[in-house]
């Protein structure tokens, strides 16, 4: 709802070169609304009934699960802790729920003619090697891979009770880099970046939509807190639109790195005798 309120607030003072499109937000709020007004029924249903089941999965293990918590409640926590496999689950619902609606509302966006890309190709785009071996692809992750290797080993996960490290490496796998990579992506740099860009201009568009990227990363810890986030998400809005607004290299880049992020703290962590689940679940 931050994203709402601040979107709204700009619209109004300001003076754009074509109005912004509010409409896919609807199906952010509730997602396949927009898909079933453009009249795919099929496609909108299907979205708003693995929406409500994510949701019913998450409000159902809410007050039972022990949450994941970071180690304190900084900008710069740089340990998650990871109390069962039920908290995992958790998280991992709450991250495809968020999910669903960001890509809802691209998929909006796109059937409004907003964006061009075809919807089934980016759910792929993490594994496409036209994306992975592009030039500015492989320079970003032999970067971030040194960066990386000179990062500080405090930079991990603790785990205990019935988590395995296979839960943490599917967890990686799945929750820490593939959905946030292909949602957030569609999200803010297909819909809001490129709506932003040509509702105002790029030179507004790109900051505002890193902007936006970097405030629902607040308090994140990891490598997710707000500055990076905020960095991460002004190069990956320059790198789309010198791609013709295509975001099919960014989901790449968004998915390796982030992946690759998960499995050093991986394999900096340990199993621990026991985790007490405290209040500051993220």
């Amino acid at each position: 709802m931050k994203i709402l309120r601040f979107l709204f607030l700009f619209q109004c003072f300001s003076i754009p070169a074509k109005a912004f499109d509010f409409v896919p937000l609807f199906s952010y709020v509730v997602p396949g609304s927009v898909e079933v007004y453009e009249g795919e029924y099929l496609q909108g249903l299907g979205t708003f009934a693995v929406a409500a089941g994510l949701d019913a999965n998450v409000n159902s293990k809410d007050d039972k699960e022990e949450k994941l918590y970071l180690s304190d409640s900084s900008e710069e926590s740089s340990t998650i802790n990871v109390p069962s496999k039920g908290g995992l689950e958790l998280d991992t619902s709450r991250t495809y729920f968020a999910g669903v609606q960001m890509m809802s509302a691209y998929n909006a966006y796109r059937l409004r003619g907003g964006h061009k890309e075809d919807y089934s190709s980016l759910l792929i785009a993490p594994f496409n090697p036209k994306e992975i071996f592009r030039p500015v692809s492989i320079a970003s992750l032999l970067i971030a891979g040194g960066l990386l290797l000179r990062a500080n080993d405090d930079y991990k996960y603790k785990w205990s009770g019935n988590v395995k490290r296979s839960d943490m490496n599917l967890y990686n796998f799945s929750r820490f880099a593939y959905a946030p990579a292909v949602s957030e992506e569609m999200f803010f740099r297909g819909y809001l970046n490129t709506e932003l860009s040509k509702s105002f201009s790029p030179w507004i568009g790109v900051p505002l939509s890193a902007l936006l990227f970097a405030l629902v990363h607040e308090g994140q810890g990891i490598q997710a807190n707000s500055m990076v986030a905020g960095a991460a998400g002004l190069g990956l809005g320059i790198l789309q639109v010198s791609n013709d607004y295509e975001i099919s290299q960014g989901i790449a880049l968004h998915f390796w790195v982030n992946f690759l992020v998960g499995l050093k703290a991986i394999e900096n962590g340990e199993r621990v005798d026991d985790l007490l689940s405290l209040s500051m679940s993220f």
